[in-house]
């Protein structure tokens, strides 16, 4: 009951401090989230507002193009790893809990830069608004700048 309970309040409040535990894709961070003094509440934090190439999951209907997604998704996770480090400070805004396993929907901004918006401008995730994805990822060679 107390995590149910937690879990709401951390849902409904932010920015808070965290720490990275590990980064899953370039979207989706493990974080310890400092929520209540004493108290911290990992999850699995996936960012809000953006889309980036998967790793493992690719919706492309040819095979040449599916092993092309997966790469630009490798090559975006490692970006986000340097970024992130393990134990790396970040703040985070935890808005929803998410339509998958539990994962919370936010944001997170590490040394004043929120990573969503840098991925965006560094061509490493297009815009999402959380419906169906584009077969962007289908139709582009790389990630990055």
């Amino acid at each position: 009951m107390f995590l149910f309970v937690l879990a709401a309040i951390v849902a409904t409040f932010g920015p808070y401090d965290a720490t990275v535990v590990r980064v899953i894709d370039s979207d989706t961070i493990v974080v310890d989230v400092k929520a209540l003094p004493g108290i911290i509440y990992r999850t699995q934090l996936r960012l809000d507002g953006i889309d980036t190439p998967e790793k493992f999951r690719s919706s492309c209907k040819s095979q040449l193009r599916k092993k092309k997604e997966r790469e630009m998704g490798r090559a975006a996770t490692n970006h986000v790893r340097g970024l992130l480090p393990v134990g790396q400070g970040v703040r985070v805004i935890l808005e929803k809990h998410g339509k998958y396993g539990g994962r919370m929907i936010g944001s997170l901004s590490f040394d004043g830069v929120d990573l969503g918006e840098y991925l965006l401008t560094n061509n490493y995730a297009i815009p999402y608004d959380g419906g169906k994805k584009s077969n962007h990822w289908c139709r582009v060679d790389r990630v990055g700048l």
